[in-house]
């Protein structure tokens, strides 16, 4: 049955109110779930054996045009993983499906760079101990002031270890629209896992770089080759590891890849998904460099798929 009960009014009094509780909070270390006048900066939380995942705003209001950050939580323990947005050979990608009101408006997920973990006999890609998902949220100019912005989430994720547990819960934030500058309101713990999503995101690749790719029938390899134009371009020196991680289930988690410096660049080989039709059309997804000093460089990358015959 709908609340009928009329949306709470925030006014000045119990704005301050709310920033002082917080700040004495925040000296604590304590992190606060309830909040006055129908304030909700964090979601209740989904707590298994499994998994304990929950939402959370970054700050403590947004103001009108603004955009803010709201976060997935997921901590897994010893043992137990959630999934990328493709989670490779076998798994379930974690998914938010939101409910808004006019005015606001919900982007794509930031995921971070995943890991190579396990599920039975096949290498997945997902995460392991703690993931924050970040997730954008616009509001226009005509949100009013003073108000409460509803924000409603479907979510859905598969945690696995020696087995795998679905989940799915229904999770609702309520954050203030005002003036004032935002505040931040997470836990140490997670904005630095925040801040390891957002340093984690892929860049362009240089404009001095082609790409090809191509997919081999006979063999079921496909492969990666870059040429940089500048020769004075470091971007391959000290590299001791690169790896693709696709979009779609074109390139199999579960088989391990191969790669090389060459006299003008990078190439790398990786099979296809065996259990997805015959590789075609685009081939996207993020490749990470690692250096020596076990640095890490991103790069989006979407090239149209060749196919090639092999004699």
């Amino acid at each position: 049955m709908p609340n009928s009960s009329p949306t709470p009014v925030i006014t000045p009094h119990s704005q301050t109110l709310a920033r002082f509780i917080l700040a004495i909070l925040t000296m604590w270390g304590a992190q606060p779930y309830s909040w006055p006048a129908g304030i909700q900066l964090v979601s209740t939380h989904f707590t298994s054996d499994s998994i304990d995942t929950f939402l959370t705003s970054e700050m403590d209001c947004v103001q009108p045009g603004g955009t803010f950050w709201i976060a997935l939580i997921q901590k897994m323990p010893p043992g137990y993983h959630t999934y990328w947005r493709n989670p490779g050979t076998v798994g379930l990608a974690t998914d938010m499906e939101w409910s808004v009101a006019d005015g606001v408006s919900v982007g794509p997920v930031m995921w971070p760079v995943p890991q190579k973990t396990r599920m039975a006999a096949y290498d997945v890609w997902g995460y392991e101990g703690r993931v924050a998902l970040l997730v954008p949220v616009h509001i226009s100019d005509s949100v009013p002031l003073d108000s409460l912005l509803e924000l409603k989430a479907s979510v859905q994720w598969m945690s696995c270890g020696r087995q795998c547990f679905p989940g799915f819960a229904e999770m609702s934030l309520s954050i203030p629209v005002r003036k004032d500058t935002p505040v931040p309101i997470v836990e140490d713990w997670i904005a630095t896992a925040i801040n390891h999503t957002r340093n984690q995101q892929p860049t362009p690749t240089p404009e001095h770089w082609t790409i090809q790719t191509c997919f081999s029938a006979e063999t079921e390899k496909i492969g990666l080759i870059i040429q940089e134009s500048k020769p004075e371009s470091t971007l391959f020196k000290n590299v001791t590891d690169g790896y693709f991680y696709g979009f779609d289930r074109v390139v199999s988690s579960a088989r391990s890849q191969s790669w090389s410096q060459t006299s003008q660049g990078f190439s790398l080989s990786a099979f296809q998904e065996e259990f997805s039709p015959k590789a075609t059309g685009t081939l996207s997804g993020i490749l990470v460099l690692t250096y020596s000093d076990q640095s890490q460089k991103i790069y989006s990358i979407e090239s149209p798929l060749k196919l090639r015959h092999d004699p």
